[in-house]
């Protein structure tokens, strides 16, 4: 990138953003979060694969603070600037699994309730982060109601799902 730069060519949007996730592949939270604030001292205003990508990194890094405070910036820039820049479903998603990692249930409750109160489509991603975040708050009740909206709402589960779900009635004692 440092000699793309060197001999002249300018980064784009998308070259911040593919680095941004390299770096967030190579579990280098730090790095990723440098390049997104190069990319905003370059001019670029809020790019949501460039902040989303940033938030995968804070994530599996276990920064769910810098992650949510990434999360708010999109909105706010929403507001601000008058812009088109809203938090995507994989925005939602990474942010989600930032704060179940960051033991942030309710937080990440929060955001899928937002999700579905914006109207949002609610991916199966979507309901996996949200019982995650149920089995690191032990709570149970809240993992058995997703489990049932999932019904309700005809959305495949997966191995992923039950194990979330199994860990949660593990954590709550409830495997009865």
């Amino acid at each position: 990138f440092d000699s793309m730069v060197g001999v002249g060519v300018v980064p784009s949007a998308v070259s911040y953003s593919a680095l941004i996730s390299a770096y967030e592949k190579c579990g280098k939270w730090e790095m990723a979060l440098d390049v997104l604030d190069r990319m905003k001292r370059a001019g670029f205003g809020v790019v949501v694969t460039a902040y989303t990508a940033t938030i995968s990194a804070l994530s599996r890094g276990r920064q769910w603070e810098k992650a949510l405070e990434l999360f708010q910036q999109i909105e706010e820039s929403l507001m601000k600037e008058k812009t088109t820049a809203t938090p995507s479903i994989v925005t939602y998603n990474a942010t989600m699994t930032a704060l179940q990692r960051g033991m942030q249930w309710e937080k990440a409750l929060d955001l899928f309730d937002e999700m579905k109160y914006k109207q949002l489509p609610v991916s199966i991603v979507s309901y996996g982060a949200a019982i995650s975040a149920c089995a690191r708050g032990c709570q149970w009740k809240h993992c058995l109601q997703l489990l049932s909206e999932m019904q309700e709402r005809c959305i495949p589960k997966n191995v992923i799902i039950y194990g979330a779900a199994i860990s949660c009635m593990e954590k709550s004692n409830r495997l009865d």
